[in-house]
């Protein structure tokens, strides 16, 4: 008996930390609801993945220690794990997919909605749009209507949200669109990016095999093509950009 209750105990043990690992959405939910209502706080959520290199970033950009404190002081925030690889299935967040289709997705990753304290949706990462059907995903918001849509999500979400702290995340991701522009362009530069030589100078469609996007790169000052076409002459200073998904580019 004891060489079973063992083998019981081990995988009373195993499916335990499994659960830790993987928790549902209803378990997930249910402890930022709690706190919600005790703290009087909307739930901002968003859907990530292991692959997803936006993802990170906006991951990395609610870590920041300038903006943490301000954004938990009306959210609290929940990451949920959707659209892995099969080797990574166990990273996803059982029923996170249906709830991604319950706020309006999926339509591209990260994904994310403001819910108030009983989980019940205020608004959606979807930006109203003439050309998008439904509106269209800001994902990490890196375009300046994009950074508009998000300021406005958190508006509705927190009406009593002061203009300060407000206008503190907002200059945060207008600072990050240069951020993310300057490491596209360091990249380009150094050649992490594929080329695609048939387009005309000054509006470069690559694509970042590593992340899975494609880049639109308009320089905007400073950069010419080599006569080879395959490469830059000198670093861009600045340039716009828009991001999508190369489909099948995962994997």
């Amino acid at each position: 008996m004891k060489p079973v209750a063992l083998f019981l105990a081990a995988f009373s043990l195993i499916t335990l930390t499994a659960s830790a690992e993987t928790p549902s959405v209803d378990q997930v939910l249910a402890q930022a609801e709690a706190k919600a209502v005790a703290e009087h706080k909307a739930i901002f959520v968003h859907f990530g993945a292991s692959w997803c290199g936006w993802c990170k970033r906006l991951d990395a950009f609610l870590d920041r220690p300038k903006i943490k404190p301000v954004f938990e002081k009306y959210f609290v925030p929940v990451k949920l794990v959707v659209q892995e690889h099969e080797r990574n299935k166990d990273l996803e967040n059982p029923g996170a997919d249906a709830l991604l289709k319950k706020l309006g997705g999926p339509s591209g990753l990260p994904y994310s909605a403001f819910l108030d304290a009983q989980g019940v949706l205020i608004v959606n990462s979807k930006r109203p749009s003439n050309l998008v059907e439904g509106g269209e995903n800001i994902g990490f918001p890196v375009q300046p209507n994009e950074v508009d849509w998000f300021v406005e999500m958190m508006r509705k979400a927190a009406p009593k949200m002061s203009d300060d702290d407000l206008k503190t995340i907002e200059a945060a991701l207008r600072s990050a669109i240069a951020s993310v522009g300057n490491d596209v362009a360091g990249r380009v530069f150094n050649g992490d990016f594929e080329w695609n030589p048939q387009v005309p100078d000054f509006n470069l469609r690559t694509h970042d095999k590593q992340n899975g996007f494609r880049f639109c790169c308009q320089v905007v000052t400073g950069t010419k093509l080599a006569p080879n076409r395959q490469q830059l002459a000198q670093p861009p200073i600045s340039l716009g950009f828009c991001q999508e998904v190369i489909p099948g580019s995962r994997d």
